[in-house]
């Protein structure tokens, strides 16, 4: 836990905050008592920065973040403390050399798993709920049960708590959809045909093939079997093996 504190009146501003941060994992547990959460924003200026919750932002820790911008800005001067706060979320949404594209993309895909990780846990449970219920008739209702929490999750993300509409996400990349369908349809489309025609099963969330080939491609992408190079897929090193694994499971059939 983070513990901070400002003190402020007419005439001046007093910023304070502890120095332990606890890291935990299964087997483990230790607490180190010198870190630092609190920096000067720009050098001769008062004007600070205190972090807590998380010490990193994209996987690169906030005092680099915060150095950075100081370098950047030493001597800059501005009128008010909200100028100060915009001007540094400028330097960290328009600075491609420290979060590059592949960066970025790696970081948003965290995300995505934990979403989609949400989604199986609520699709378990509603599957188990239903088995309680109608077990002989499971699996002709799996895809209405999936497309029901994934419902249910995405009339979730609409709204904040106090019931006021969510607007779209400023950060969620443009164009990733419409680029996987362009690059990937035909060759989806045939490999679908085929294992058809082979007497397979093929499941089509939404029954839209587009959607398809978008969420297969983010789900190997999170799973870092797959990565974009300049906006082409391809397997990643040192996972041939377990592709090779994947493809040979319905190679008979194709």
């Amino acid at each position: 836990m983070t513990s901070e504190v400002v003190l402020m009146n007419r005439q001046a501003v007093a910023m304070a905050a502890d120095s332990a941060v606890t890291i935990s994992g299964p087997q483990y547990l230790k607490t180190y008592q010198s870190v630092d959460k609190l920096f000067p924003l720009i050098e001769g200026q008062p004007v600070a920065v205190m972090i807590y919750h998380n010490a990193e932002i994209m996987s690169t820790p906030w005092e680099t973040v915060i150095s950075l911008y100081r370098e950047a800005a030493r001597g800059r001067s501005l009128d008010t403390v909200e100028a100060y706060a915009e001007d540094f979320m400028a330097f960290l949404s328009g600075n491609p050399d420290l979060f590059p594209a592949d960066h970025q993309d790696t970081e948003f895909f965290k995300h995505v798993a934990v979403v989609y990780t949400v989604i199986a846990e609520d699709f378990d449970y509603q599957v188990a709920k239903f088995r309680e219920q109608n077990s002989a008739r499971l699996k002709e209702h799996l895809s209405a049960i999936f497309e029901f929490t994934v419902g249910e999750l995405y009339a979730d993300y609409q709204r904040y708590p106090d019931d006021s509409a969510r607007a779209d996400l400023a950060c969620f990349p443009q164009g990733m959809s419409e680029q996987v369908r362009r690059r990937y349809r035909n060759e989806v489309e045939q490999l679908i045909e085929r294992l058809q025609a082979r007497g397979a099963h093929v499941y089509i969330p939404r029954k839209d093939l587009d959607y398809a080939i978008t969420v297969g491609l983010r789900m190997l992408t999170l799973r870092r079997l797959v990565e974009n190079r300049d906006g082409l897929y391809g397997a990643r090193s040192g996972e041939s093996a377990v592709l090779r694994y994947y493809a040979n499971s319905i190679a008979h059939l194709v």
